[in-house]
């Protein structure tokens, strides 16, 4: 049987995530990114387009506005207001925004977006800042935003609010919501020239976008996502412990396992959270299985040396399942457990 040894190190392959956020670089996939598409144009990878010569996601398209969106990556979307502090960043190159040929600027915004706050006949509510105004120019721009506190129950400077309006029609908050809860209950994280209050005619754009990030202060390395069902022998629990320091301890302890039963071990390194057999699913889709039997006490325990090496913030996600025949679905699911390396 290949050990947790062999599994952290494959880790390493898993891509540019670092402690504290995440980084997509379209290397290889987009990870929950899409951009415009239909019969305006397309959006797609381009190699040789992106930052430095790499891959970047590039849109050709014409309509009113461009907007870049993410509703399937976790590491950009949930409770923000927990993190303190968030930085959000991406690299833009514009190479043309036209208006019947002639060159003009248009609005580039940041926008987070919360689907169960909406109301008033608004899809959603938002919060958003504007980064600059875009036109054609040569070379990438790295446009950045820091949340200084995800509490604040007022509108940062800089930052607006969208899912009501006031009597001049300006783009407000609802009543009644404030900044942190919209950052609460982050459902989808945009990129967009589509200011809120404003209306622009169908325009051409051919732009590219890059290395999208978020970050926030390193914490503890161990993150509990909870999701766990109970079964015979109580809450089915993955805990792990360890700095996760190159060539230190690392132990994860699956406990409330039926005696003796076959468990199966989930990792993932891009998983999309869905709700399964009473719980929810963390590490899925897995990038790797592992089956392991428990002892008498329903208990799994993994003890090896953290990999060196490593990309610092290397993010991964555990979760493990048991055979156990007195639940409803013949199984049981621990907690989901998430992993960042510093």
């Amino acid at each position: 049987m290949r050990t947790l040894t062999h599994l952290l190190v494959a880790a390493a392959l898993a891509g540019p995530a670092f402690a504290g956020g995440t980084t997509v670089d379209f290397e290889s996939d987009t990870l929950g990114w899409i951009g415009p598409s239909g019969t305006g144009g397309a959006t797609f990878l381009d190699a040789g387009a992106g930052a430095g010569g790499s891959t970047g996601l590039h849109t050709v398209f014409n309509d009113f506005g461009i907007t870049f969106r993410n509703s399937a990556n976790p590491a950009y979307l949930g409770d923000l207001a927990s993190k303190g502090t968030v930085t959000i960043s991406i690299d833009t190159l514009v190479n043309q925004v036209s208006f019947f040929g002639s060159p003009v600027s248009r609005p580039w915004l940041v926008e987070l977006r919360d689907y169960d706050l909406a109301q008033g006949g608004y899809p959603w509510t938002s919060v958003w800042y504007l980064f600059d105004d875009i036109s054609a120019g040569p070379g990438y721009t790295t446009y950045a935003v820091t949340i200084a506190d995800t509490t604040s129950t007022t509108l940062p400077a800089g930052w607006g609010g969208y899912g009501d309006e006031d009597a001049l029609a300006n783009p407000i908050l609802p009543d009644g919501v404030t900044f942190t809860d919209v950052l609460a209950g982050v459902d989808e994280i945009a990129f967009t020239t589509l200011q809120p209050g404003f209306f622009f005619g169908f325009t051409d754009f051919d732009v590219v976008v890059d290395n999208i990030t978020i970050s926030y202060p390193d914490g503890d390395p161990w993150t509990d996502l909870g999701g766990g069902t109970v079964g015979a022998n109580g809450p089915d629990t993955l805990a792990g412990t360890g700095t996760l320091v190159g060539g230190s301890p690392t132990n994860l302890t699956l406990t409330g396992a039926p005696s003796n039963a076959l468990t199966l071990g989930w990792v993932s390194f891009a998983p999309t959270p869905m709700p399964a057999i009473g719980g929810t699913l963390h590490a899925f889709p897995f990038s790797s299985q592992f089956f392991f039997g428990a002892d008498a006490a329903g208990s799994v325990a993994i003890n090896v040396p953290w990999p060196a090496g490593l990309p610092s913030g290397t993010e991964i996600w555990f979760q493990f399942l048991a055979d156990d025949p007195s639940s409803i679905h013949g199984i049981t699911m621990s907690n989901g457990l998430k992993a960042t390396s510093p």
